[in-house]
């Protein structure tokens, strides 16, 4: 299995959405992904590997992103997940408010990989109550956990 960590916020270097990891724990600042030694530094799984990609989506705040919208920045943590074969989407703070983070994460999905999603999303609490940013927050996302047909990748 490869596992991916990171934040759906990004920054103006192409390779992680954050800080570098630390090689001796592991660990990350708050936006980050995770390569493991297991891949050698590459993030991408081979044929019988399962990875998962998991992300916090901060209840739709661009506040530390480089990113104008959610549409961009859903747009480009699709594009990871279509560049290193993600099988599985693992997902935290995922909001249904003035944005609704599962539609623009499923159709940035669906147009970077080709191939429908499938999931459901669990009422965790409600978000920035009482402010305009108010929404209800949640884990994982209709539509944005597991590309349909993963896993296994071969059947050999």
């Amino acid at each position: 299995m490869v596992a991916l960590l990171g934040c759906g916020g990004g920054t103006t270097d192409d390779r992680t959405d954050g800080p570098p990891t630390d090689a001796a724990t592991g660990e990350t600042g708050e936006t980050g992904v995770v390569t493991t030694e297991e891949t050698g530094g590459s993030t991408t799984g081979g044929d019988d590997d399962l990875v998962v990609l998991s992300l916090n989506l901060h209840c739709n705040k661009l506040d530390g992103t480089s990113y104008g919208t959610n549409r961009e920045r859903f747009d480009a943590v699709a594009a990871l997940v279509s560049a290193e074969h993600v099988d599985v989407l693992l997902l935290q703070e995922v909001c249904i408010g003035a944005e609704d983070a599962t539609a623009l994460l499923d159709d940035a999905l669906v147009a970077a990989t080709g191939v429908s999603w499938e999931g459901g999303w669990n009422f965790a609490h409600l978000a920035w109550e009482g402010t305009a940013d108010e929404a209800q927050e949640g884990i994982s996302g209709p539509g944005s956990c597991r590309a349909s047909g993963s896993p296994p990748r071969s059947t050999a």
